[in-house]
C-alpha cells in the first residue's frame, strides 16, 4: 500500500480530543482536506448546537469571497448529528484568516475531487477492495 492511500498516514484518524458538551460525548479525530462553503455558515467553539457558542460566521456572498468560501479541515467528530433532517459530522475548520472553529458538515461541499465527501477509513475499505488494489 502506498503512503497516499494509507488512511493512518501522519496520524490521520487518530483520536486527538474528547468533549462532553451538554451531556453529549464527542470523539474528535485528526483529519485533513479542504471544503467549500456556498451559504452563510456559523462557526462554533465546539461541535454541536447545544451548549456551544457561535464564534464567527463565514459569509461567502461578500465581494472578496463570492460565490464561495474555502476552508481547511483539521479534525472531524466520530459521532454524527442531525440538523434540518441532514445527518453529517461536525468538522473543525480553519479559514483563510486562520480562524478556527466547528462547522456542521451538512454545510460543506467537495469542490473538484471525486469520491467520498470524507476520507474515513470505514468508507475507504470497500472502495479499496472494489478497485482490486
Amino acid at each position: 500500500m502506498n503512503t497516499r492511500s494509507d488512511p493512518y498516514r501522519d496520524g490521520l484518524w487518530s483520536i486527538i480530543q474528547t468533549h462532553n458538551i451538554s451531556g453529549r460525548d464527542w470523539t474528535v479525530r485528526r483529519m485533513t482536506g479542504g471544503f467549500t462553503i456556498w451559504e452563510p455558515t456559523d462557526v462554533r467553539n465546539y461541535p454541536g448546537i447545544y451548549g456551544t457558542d457561535v464564534l464567527f460566521q463565514l459569509i461567502p456572498n461578500l465581494p472578496d469571497h463570492w460565490p464561495r468560501f474555502s476552508v481547511s479541515v483539521l479534525a472531524i467528530t466520530e459521532e454524527s448529528d442531525r440538523i434540518d433532517d441532514i445527518v453529517d459530522y461536525w468538522v473543525k475548520v480553519q479559514d483563510e484568516q486562520n480562524r478556527i472553529g466547528w462547522v456542521f458538515g451538512g454545510h460543506l461541499f467537495v469542490d473538484s475531487r471525486g469520491g467520498h465527501k470524507y476520507r474515513i477509513l470505514g468508507w475507504m475499505i470497500p472502495s479499496f477492495f472494489q478497485s482490486g488494489f
